[in-house]
């Protein structure tokens, strides 16, 4: 799937890879030649459409700003009020023998958690449909930006230069710190999956 909607759009080379790999089955090799394959697609892409991935890079930050600022605040009310409501009644036994170290996680950091999901995939589906043509250069670099956010986002917080509304990019990285890029970019990703189809392949053909 990866290969399909974000590598080069060659028949003959996904056969190829699948062919040596029933081979050979080595997974590592494998995804290695997959990573590989998506990287050439990648540089392509960027040298050949640079204002295309800047637009589509452009529309992913919007996307994360309209979201973030229209619904942000309103999805947050909703699960530190509702949901949780609804988690302390299922988790009400244990509650009544002491403290639940889940609800309690859940009531100070975990309800900011669906809006950030959300505008991740949101962000990342958004990039693949304005870009679809090379949707992997997209992708690719706006994964980049919230990479190098992400790197800095403890110098970020604590500088007090953000605006209420982009707390929500930060969400993540206040409950678990520096593993949550890892996160962020499959949450990119399976939105950009989603926003893609499979590029019209090219085959070698010779004339008789």
């Amino acid at each position: 799937m990866l290969l399909d909607r974000l590598g080069p759009a060659n028949d003959a080379l996904v056969g190829d890879l699948l062919e040596r790999f029933s081979a050979n089955p080595s997974t590592l090799w494998f995804w290695r030649q997959v990573a590989t394959a998506i990287a050439v697609r990648v540089m392509s892409d960027i040298h050949h459409h640079p204002f295309q991935t800047m637009r589509a890079v452009l529309a992913g930050w919007v996307a994360l700003w309209a979201f973030y600022t229209g619904l942000g605040d309103d999805i947050n009310r909703f699960a530190s009020g509702w949901m949780l409501d609804r988690l302390v009644l299922l988790r009400w036994d244990a509650l009544a023998e002491g403290s639940d170290t889940f609800v309690m996680l859940f009531a100070t950091r975990l309800y900011a958690w669906p809006v950030s999901i959300i505008g991740f995939v949101l962000s990342g589906w958004l990039v693949a449909m304005v870009n679809r043509r090379s949707a992997a250069s997209g992708l690719a670099v706006f994964a980049a930006t919230l990479l190098l956010v992400s790197i800095f986002a403890s110098d970020i917080i604590r500088s007090g230069v953000i605006s209420h509304d982009w707390r929500h990019l930060f969400a993540l990285h206040l409950t678990i710190g520096r593993p949550s890029v890892v996160l962020i970019l499959a949450l990119v990703l399976a939105g950009g999956l989603c926003g893609t189809t499979r590029a019209p392949s090219t085959r070698v053909t010779t004339s008789s």
